[in-house]
């Protein structure tokens, strides 16, 4: 990758009709991803850890819980010109998103998901 990208441990809860779910690691949360649209390099069967990469502009942030969306706080708020990148923390993860406006303050309650196709998904190793 060039540039900026989160990367957080993950395991495979379950694939089921073209659909995985993954369970980020530190959270009681999971994602669902069309298993045809993840870019993945791991063989992605129930109970195998991945590193899971995602850009931080491809990430969206809610305010209200949804379906498919991992729940977080927002740690810190940087105004970037065109726009605001957040750090979130979502159990033991940390995501940098980039979004246009900023709506979020530090310390708010949000919940961030992701496209498939945004998705890259690596063997975890070590």
């Amino acid at each position: 990758f060039i540039g900026d990208v989160n990367t957080v441990d993950a395991t495979v809860k379950e694939t089921t009709n073209g659909t995985v779910t993954l369970g980020l690691d530190g959270t009681d949360s999971s994602i669902d991803l069309r298993e045809e649209t993840i870019h993945s390099e791991a063989t992605l069967t129930k109970g195998t850890s991945v590193n899971v990469c995602v850009r931080p502009h491809e990430i969206q942030v809610f305010g209200e819980d949804d379906d498919n969306a991992a729940p977080g706080t927002v740690q810190n708020r940087i105004y970037k010109g065109e726009g605001v990148t957040y750090l979130i923390d979502a159990g033991s993860s940390s995501y940098k998103v980039t979004v246009d406006n900023g709506e979020f303050d530090i310390g708010d309650d949000v919940y961030i998901t992701w496209e498939s196709g945004d998705t890259y998904v690596f063997p975890k190793t070590g």
